[in-house]
Formats: structure tokens, C-alpha cells, sequence
């Protein structure tokens, strides 16, 4: 047996760690299927994943621990120091559950975290004894593949199927066919053929964990030999000796994260030391193949246990910090069967020898990790799921040109490609070889980033919600700057009240953010609780849990952004607010009569899904927008802006020393308002200096500039596209709520001001109340209610009222008119409100002549085209795609001259050639234009910008990875098992500059009221 080792005279630099769910349980509803699909995660579950959080946090941030990273902080979570991802997977959210009770194990809730007085005298306690806000990024298969590579992977089904005659495969189910078939009376008569083995062990260990009855029938022999062929099984089936066999998928798309993760831990000026990815028991099986651990150790070969986990530590010898003297040592702990991590050696190295060369472990697994989309779309024979329709376009339409070409039809002295097309090739191919350097570059230490956050995520938008009115959704804002660009000019996101250290002079740019005010977010989370779920409320939604969160029930999401995790904090926060801890949860009592307690008091783990800006638009769709980047530069020609400016020229120029001599032009006023803003909250030497009528006027002129910049009275205008790829959003779950048979009628979103702007222009709520015309406040929130007519019945009969809550400014959500209706006329027929945002659903069906005027805005071809953007979220490839359509079109438009014999006036080399030229040229551009804003600098080494960084004693880093439990996923089809798992505050430092270099996360608040309806005739 394997014990753990000592040190040796080494020191941690940094650790990957992969994480298994914990204990999971559902409902088998049908008698003859081992069909679940309620699974959900245990009070055993949620113990096992945050006990190993603990024991992470006593092995590699506890000071005293002789493994502890060094570099990171003991007991504060940093995001710019740990990353914690989960996959999402095509269920429920086992895996982000687990994940998130292991994150409370690793960070605890932080006693020692003190109240703040504001500078109006108020005081803020930390909420919840001082909750740490982790930012766990759920990863949405549909659209990343690292996390689990064997779902819709055709291949793999393929050979699945083979194995089943495969005549070990036989003969081992020949052997034990007798043993199978007196299982019959432990599954309840269901099948109990070797290929159901997973199913069969899923099924009775889970009774033998939970059902005292079933434990005693059950003789733990029959117990074990279940488990022992289950694991023949699964190794058979996700794993082979083969390296590039399509049965070892699982780990090498998980080794292109773990390979890319561990290059940065071996940067010492990359202050990121300590990663945890929760995922499903599949990728173990794989990753130990790929890493040869069983060749000695074969008793590993099979399916981990719940809450299991692998640690990759990244070492070095004390004192010596250069990369080509890392190791990489293999730790691994089988959930509580192990009492502690253990080593094992790996690449086929025998006991004893536990540490490889860095450059060793890179040369021997390197090839085999999968990162890219085309490629798994080729090897799993997937032209449809994951992305892969757009992969496959892209190759026919390829194919479809070389075909041409090889007909001849492009013959005759013309070119077999256009010009245009070889432009847009050498453009794409100059492009990379651009980035590919600039990236060597950063990686280099040559040139860095400067910690922009890029424009500042807003954490506290709320969307619509589910009230006993059919379906609410709320949308709640987070403050902060402008993001269509990724450069941040100046402020970070709004979530709640946001706060950073401003560094440099001259310049509005903020290198940390604190999410300081979380009582915000909190309290109106709980506002919407004591609304729209309290029995005793007059608008409570009487089909949703009162009390327990229920993802069935409830969608709860968070634009990820560009830049820190300021919306996800905000809307765990509300998510507390809305689920607060379940004191009523009782202790379970297991079948071996163990006990086990509810974590952290009940905490109720919601699933708050981070929706990442690059594969998902409709969070945020003004970022990388060159259509909007160009919108704004006209405005500041425009008229009414150099009025605007003219007149209010000395009461700017009279701000500036409140802002420490930055600049205060017009075009500034929203780094103006946002710097002014935070120092009248939080300093009160500010705030005693600075007029309250002074502060209003700035309010004022930052409400006109922005509006004017993300709002237009052109339902099709550029400028409203935040609100309209939003907007698709709404209507999808508006579909969803309006549909009984649907349990989801409560829905959750947070992101930035932006959006809320766009919105009021689209739904048309400022026509008579122009005071909404401008930024929202911390918290803000709308919320859109589908109602009914008492005793109402079919969907015809929704309506849907618009409610607005401005951050503290009010005390409750306030109703509007939209759509131009005047006050009073509150309830909009839901038909009347798809058809004026000129939209389709399923509630109306017929054509109409608005269709061809869309405002909801969803296809990335579409957001492409209109921000003019061939490059960036998933254009480019969008872009080359459009370009090779229009030329095979052109090529087959009837009667065009010269198909055959008139040749391109300008070769595709040429094109290609101009399109590389002119690519670089912009590329070029781009990078001077970074270096010249100081996004960018050349660096002779890269420097701490406020972040703690490594040392050369300690673990740099640690990436760990915790395995969750479930069925094969590789069909979405679910024939067994489920899914696995389990405002801001900175210091401002150098004057002139408004640029913020720390962050922390603090508090949040906002108060509350229940509001009386007043609609008699509804029922909500």
C-alpha cells in the first residue's frame, strides 16, 4: 500500500486539483428502467466535498503545513490566485453543488472580517459571519469540451457498442451470469444484464448507502462483487492502452486545461497558484491511463469513489525558482476510504520515484491533450452537437471549393479561388501567427498586461422572475464602466457598491475591485423572497418550493465578463437572500446507522450558472462590438453632445480637484461619476468636502452621456443591441414560464447596467417616465411577472407588468407602463408583447409582416454582422464561414460571366497576401494602440500589481481535481446515472490615475418592503 511521503526538501509551487461529486440521490419512477432524473446531491454529499475542502485548506494554505503554497493567501479566497470551475454537465447541478461545499471547506467563512461606517455614518456588517463569495465557473458543455469530452462523441458510442462483443467482454459476463441474475430481487425486477453493470452498482450501492433495510438483505460480498465488476466495466469502457484511443477522450480534452493551468503555475509572475475543476468519475479513468499510476497500482483501475480527488502538485527544490527544475507529483485520496492524499508514482515509474521533470511530463502526455473543438468534432464523428455543425460547415464548404477545383469548373485560366477568399484566409492565418506572438511575448515576461479588468463587470442586474403570477423574471444590475471594449478605460463592474485602488496618474483605470456592500445584493434577494415566495404573500408563485431552492423550479444566472467575479458574488449573494439557510433541515441517519448534519447550518446550494462573454452573447452584447465603438466616437462629434459639453465647460473643469487632477472632459464623465461616487460613499472626508448639489449634477450628466450611448429611439439602432441580445433571453424563458407543463417559473439574472439601459428603450418604459433614463443603481433590479385572470386557463390569458427597484433609492419594486401605455395600464397581453418586440414563440404561431423586423437578438452570425467584428466570440470563424457561402453562391448564380473562362482580375495569393497585410496592420494597431493606453507594457520581468505572488519556498501552486459521480454521459440520453458533483472596495494609490490595483469582497445591502397589489382580479 501507497502512504503518503514527506517533502524531501522540496516546496509546493502550485496545485491542480480534480474533484469527484459527493453522495447523490433520486427517485427510479419506473419499474423496469434504472431511469433518475432527480438526483440531487446529499447531506452526505455536501459533508464529504466540504470535509475535503478542509483537509485542502490544512494541506496547502494552513501556514504551519510544510506543503503550504506560499504565495497565496492563508484563509482570504483571491480569484486572481485560485481558479474553481465545474462542470456544468446536461443535468442537474450535482457537480457545481459539490464543488461550491468544497469551496466553503477550502475558504471558510472569514471571522475576522470587520464591519465598515460608510462616510454617510451608516454602518455594513459582514454578511453571514463573514461568507467568503467564491467564484465557481460552471463550464457548459454545449460549449466548452475540456470538462467532459465523451458526451455526443459518436465514436465512442461506437465503440461502446463493440465492446459488448468483444470476447472478454463475454466471457467475463458468461462467468458471472449466474451472480447477475440473483441481483434481480435487490434492483426491484430490473434488468440485470453485464451491460447494465454501472446502472446495476449505481442503483444498489446507492440504497445500500441510504436504505437501512436494503443494507441489512444485502451481504456485503454481493456488495463488493458489484463493485468489481462495475470497475471492469468502466476501465473497458473509458480507457486504453492505446494513448490516442477515442476511449481515453474523457482525459485528454481535461489534459488540455490541466496542461494549460499548470503553464501558468509555472510562471512566477502569473500570480494564479491553486485550481479546482469538479467534474465526473469519467476523466479519472482516463487521466490514469494517459498517466500510467496503474501500472503498479491496478487496484486504481475502476470507478472513484464520491468525493474522490486527484492533486497535482507542481514542486521545485527549496530556494530555486527556474522552470526546468519543476516536478510534477501525483497525489490521490478515494474519497473517505483514504484519510489523506497519497502518492503514486506515474508515466510508468516504479514506488518511490514520485516526482517527474516538468519537461518529462510535458513530452510524454503533451500529445495526447485535446483542445480544439475541429479536432474532437473529427475524432468523435460529430457534425451536429457541441459546436461541431459550425466545424462541419466550415470543412464541406471547404471541400465543396477543393471539388470545384478538381471538376475543372474554376478552370480555363481563372483562379480556383477567389481573391476574396484567399483575403480573408491570409487574414485569418495572419491573425494567429499576430496573437501566437503576442501571447510568446506575455508569456515571456516581455510585454504584460496592466491589470485592466477590462470594463467593469456589473454584478447585480436583476431579471425577471416567477410570481404567483405565472413566471417572474428579475434582472438585477452591477454597477461599473462601459464593456464593449475589453480595454477598461476606467471603472470596474457594478454589482453592488464597487471599490478599488487607483494607481496610476492621469489615467481612470482601476487594477482591483472589492465587492464591498453585499448586504445589496442580499437583502434584495431577500425582498423577492418575502414577494414571490412567502405563502402569505399576495403575489407569491404558488407552484415553486416556498423555502427549498428547487433548480427544477428556478434558473439562476451570472455574466462571467471580462473581468473580476463581482456579478457572481452579487448574485450569490441574492441567491442567499432568496434561499436563506435551512435551519429546519434535520441530521440524516445512514443504512450503517452514521449521522451526518447539514453544512454551514443548511446552507442551500444554489446553482448560480456563470455565463461566459466568449461563448454566449446574450449577457453581454456590446463587448467587441466595433459598430458600437465606432456609435460612440460619432457621438462625441454629435450636436447635442458639444452643447451639452459647452454648457456645463467650467462646472467640468471645476471637478477636477475632487478627482486629483484627472482629466474631466465630457467624454470622461463616467470615470468622472463612477470615482466621484465611490469616494462619497466610502470616505468621509470626501464626502464632507463635496456638495450634494455637485454630486447630483455629475449624476446627472453621466445619466445623459450613457443613455445616450447605449439607448436609441431606433428599435434596430446599434446602440440598443445590449438590451436585444438580452432580450432573447427573456423571451426563451417567458416561453418557458408561459408553458404549464414547465416546472421553471422563477428566473434570476444578474450583469451589467448596460443592458437595463437598452432595455427601458426597447420595452418603451421612459416614454412617460423619462427619469429612468440613465444609469441604475447598485442593485437595481427589474422584474417582469407573468400574471393571470383569476381562473384563467390558457396562455392567451397571460399578461405581463413591468416592475423597476432602484437600487436603495426605493423601498419596494415600482410598476411602469411600457410599451407607450399610459399610468395605470400596467398589464400587457403576453401575444402584444411578443408581437411589439417582433419576436416568434410557440404562443403565436401565425406569420406576421414584424417578423422581418427583429429586435431580439440571439444568432452569432447576425451580432456579427452588425458589430462588424470578424475576429473576436466566435466570429472568425463565423466570418470565414460567410465569406466562402457568398463565393460558392456567386460561383452558382445563373448566368454569371466568365464561371468558367474569365479569371479573377487579382490572384488569391494576391488577396491573401493584402488580407495578411492588411490583418497585421490592425493587429499592429492594436497592440500600439494597448501599449500607448498602457493596457499593455514591455516589461523586463513582470511585476506585482497588488497581488501577492510566489516565493521560492512553498508550493507555487495546486490544481486539484475532484471527481463527482453519475452515469457515462457520453449520449445525452441519461439511461442510468445522472450528472456528478457536488459591492467593491479598492485602495486608490497613485494620484492622477483612476485605476484600482487590489480587491476585496466585502458587503452588500438594500432594504425592503411588501408591497400591497392592488389588482383584485389577478391571481398570482
Amino acid at each position: 500500500m501507497t502512504t503518503p511521503v514527506s517533502n524531501d526538501g522540496e516546496s509546493v509551487v502550485a496545485v491542480f486539483v480534480m474533484m469527484r461529486h459527493g453522495d447523490i440521490q433520486g427517485s427510479y419512477p419506473f419499474p423496469f428502467s434504472y431511469e433518475s432524473d432527480d438526483q440531487a446531491l446529499t447531506l452526505l454529499g455536501e459533508t464529504q466535498s466540504f470535509n475535503l475542502g478542509a483537509l485542502l485548506q490544512s494541506k496547502y494554505f494552513l501556514r504551519s503545513s510544510s506543503l503550504a503554497i506560499s504565495t497565496v493567501y492563508p484563509e482570504t479566497y483571491s480569484p486572481t490566485q485560485s481558479i474553481v470551475k465545474a462542470d456544468m454537465g446536461f443535468g442537474l447541478p450535482y457537480i457545481t453543488n459539490s464543488v461550491t461545499a468544497a469551496a466553503q471547506g477550502i475558504w471558510p467563512a472569514n471571522t475576522t472580517m470587520s464591519s465598515e461606517t460608510l462616510a454617510n455614518g451608516a454602518s455594513v456588517t459582514p454578511l453571514n459571519k463573514g461568507y467568503q463569495f467564491v467564484n465557481v465557473q460552471t463550464i457548459d458543455p454545449n460549449s466548452q469540451i475540456y470538462m467532459d469530452g465523451t458526451t455526443d462523441c459518436g465514436t465512442l458510442m461506437v465503440v461502446d457498442a463493440a465492446l459488448y462483443g468483444d470476447p472478454e467482454f463475454v466471457a467475463v459476463a458468461q462467468n458471472n451470469s449466474g451472480f447477475l441474475s440473483s441481483l434481480s430481487q435487490y434492483v426491484g425486477g430490473r434488468p440485470t444484464e453485464f451491460s447494465d453493470i454501472n446502472n446495476i452498482y449505481q442503483y444498489i450501492n446507492e440504497q445500500y448507502i441510504h436504505n437501512a433495510t436494503f443494507g441489512e438483505l444485502l451481504p456485503t460480498a454481493i456488495m463488493a462483487q458489484v463493485q468489481t465488476l462495475a470497475n471492469w466495466n468502466s476501465w473497458a469502457m473509458y480507457s486504453s492502452p492505446s494513448m490516442g484511443d477515442v476511449r481515453n477522450i474523457a482525459g485528454q480534452t481535461m489534459l488540455y486545461e490541466l496542461l494549460t493551468v499548470m503553464n501558468r503555475f509555472g510562471n512566477p509572475a502569473d500570480p494564479l497558484k491553486f485550481g479546482l475543476y469538479g467534474t465526473s468519475y469519467i476523466p479519472f479513468i482516463s487521466l490514469f491511463q494517459l498517466l500510467n499510476v496503474t501500472q503498479y497500482h491496478p487496484e486504481l483501475e475502476g470507478i472513484v469513489n464520491y468525493g474522490a480527488a486527484i492533486s497535482l502538485e507542481l514542486r521545485t527544490f527549496s530556494n530555486d525558482t527556474l522552470a526546468h527544475n519543476y516536478f510534477i507529483r501525483f497525489n490521490f485520496k478515494n474519497g473517505t476510504d483514504d484519510t489523506d492524499f497519497i502518492a503514486y508514482p506515474m508515466l510508468g515509474r516504479p514506488d518511490g520515484q514520485y516526482d517527474v521533470p516538468i519537461s518529462d511530463f510535458y513530452t510524454a502526455v503533451g500529445p495526447w491533450a485535446m483542445g480544439d473543438l475541429g479536432t474532437w468534432c473529427a475524432v468523435c464523428n460529430n457534425t451536429v452537437d457541441r459546436g461541431c455543425d459550425q466545424a462541419a460547415l466550415l470543412t464541406a464548404l471547404l471541400q465543396e471549393m477543393e471539388g470545384l477545383v478538381a471538376s475543372g469548373v474554376l478552370s480555363g485560366g481563372g483562379h480556383k479561388v477567389s481573391a476574396a477568399v484567399g483575403g480573408v484566409i491570409g487574414a485569418l492565418v495572419a491573425l494567429v501567427l499576430a496573437l501566437l506572438l503576442v501571447f510568446a511575448m506575455v508569456r515571456a515576461g516581455v510585454m504584460g498586461w496592466n491589470g485592466r479588468k477590462g470594463a467593469g463587470s456589473d454584478a447585480g442586474m436583476r431579471r425577471r422572475s416567477s410570481t404567483g403570477i405565472s413566471g417572474v423574471v428579475v434582472r438585477a444590475v452591477t454597477g461599473g464602466r462601459p464593456r464593449h471594449v475589453k480595454k477598461d478605460s476606467g471603472f470596474a463592474g457594478d454589482t453592488e457598491s464597487v471599490r478599488g485602488i487607483v494607481k496610476n496618474p492621469g489615467l481612470y483605470e482601476m487594477m482591483d475591485d472589492i465587492s464591498e456592500l453585499h448586504t445589496q445584493v442580499f437583502d434584495l434577494g431577500a425582498l423577492l423572497q418575502s414577494k414571490y415566495f412567502l405563502r402569505s404573500s399576495s403575489e407569491n408563485i404558488a407552484s415553486v418550493n416556498p423555502t427549498i431552492y428547487d433548480p427544477t423550479q428556478s434558473i439562476v444566472k451570472a455574466d462571467l465578463g471580462f473581468a473580476g467575479p463581482y456579478i457572481v458574488n452579487s448574485v450569490t449573494a441574492a441567491a442567499q437572500g432568496i434561499w436563506p439557510a435551512n435551519s429546519t433541515t434535520a441530521s440524516q441517519t445512514l443504512a450503517n446507522g452514521g449521522a451526518v448534519s447539514p453544512v454551514n447550518n443548511g446552507y442551500q446550494f444554489v446553482n448560480v450558472q456563470t455565463i461566459d462573454p466568449n461563448t454566449a452573447l446574450y449577457m453581454d452584447g456590446t463587448t467587441d462590438c466595433g459598430a458600437l465603438n465606432v456609435s460612440d466616437l460619432e457621438l462625441y462629434s454629435d450636436p447635442d453632445f458639444l452643447a451639452v459639453a459647452q454648457n456645463n465647460s467650467g462646472f467640468l473643469s471645476s471637478l477636477s480637484g475632487y478627482v486629483g487632477g484627472r482629466s474631466t472632459l465630457f467624454a470622461e464623465i463616467y470615470n468622472v461619476y463612477q470615482f466621484m461616487s465611490e469616494q462619497y460613499i466610502h470616505n468621509i472626508t470626501f464626502r464632507q468636502m463635496v456638495e450634494a448639489p455637485v454630486m447630483a449634477q455629475v449624476q446627472t450628466l453621466a445619466n445623459w452621456n450613457v443613455w445616450s450611448m447605449y439607448s436609441s429611439p431606433n428599435m434596430a439602432d446599434i446602440r440598443n443591441i445590449g438590451g436585444q441580445t438580452m432580450l432573447s433571453e427573456i423571451l426563451t424563458v417567458m416561453n418557458r414560464f408561459a408553458d404549464k407543463q414547465d416546472p421553471l417559473k422563477f428566473g434570476f439574472y444578474g450583469t451589467s447596467y448596460i443592458p437595463f439601459i437598452s432595455l427601458f428603450q426597447l420595452l418603451n418604459v421612459t416614454g412617460h417616465h423619462p427619469e429612468l433614463q440613465g444609469i441604475v443603481n447598485y442593485a437595481g433590479a427589474i422584474s417582469l411577472e407573468i400574471r393571470q385572470m383569476a381562473n384563467a386557463t390558457t396562455a392567451h390569458n397571460y399578461y405581463i407588468r413591468f416592475n423597476f427597484k432602484n437600487g436603495t433609492d426605493d423601498a419596494d419594486f415600482i410598476a411602469y407602463p411600457m410599451l407607450g401605455r399610459l399610468d395605470g395600464d400596467l398589464d400587457v397581453p403576453i401575444t402584444d408583447f411578443f408581437v411589439a418586440l417582433a419576436i416568434d414563440s410557440y404562443l403565436v404561431r401565425e406569420p406576421r409582416d414584424y417578423l422581418t423586423q427583429p429586435y431580439a437578438l440571439s444568432d452569432l452570425g447576425a451580432w456579427c454582422g452588425l458589430c462588424s467584428n470578424a475576429q473576436d466570440r466566435g466570429c472568425d470563424q463565423a466570418s470565414l464561414i460567410t465569406a466562402l457561402v457568398s463565393e460558392l453562391e456567386g460561383m452558382a448564380a445563373p448566368g454569371r460571366p466568365g464561371l468558367v473562362s474569365t479569371p479573377h482580375k487579382l490572384s488569391p495569393v494576391a488577396g491573401g497576401i493584402i488580407g495578411a497585410v492588411i490583418a497585421l496592420v490592425l493587429a499592429t494597431s492594436l497592440v500600439v494602440g494597448l501599449l500607448a493606453t498602457g493596457v499593455m507594457s514591455w516589461k523586463k520581468g513582470r511585476s506585482d500589481t497588488g497581488t501577492r505572488r510566489r516565493n521560492s519556498i512553498g508550493i507555487s501552486a495546486a490544481v486539484i481535481r475532484a471527481v463527482t459521480g453519475g452515469k457515462p454521459r457520453h449520449a445525452r440520453k441519461d439511461s442510468g446515472f445522472a450528472g456528478d458533483a457536488e459591492g467593491e472596495r479598492g485602495v486608490v494609490k497613485n494620484p492622477g490615475v483612476y485605476e484600482m490595483m487590489d480587491d476585496a469582497s466585502e458587503l452588500r445591502h438594500i432594504p425592503s418592503r411588501a408591497p400591497s397589489d392592488g389588482h383584485g382580479d389577478m391571481k398570482l
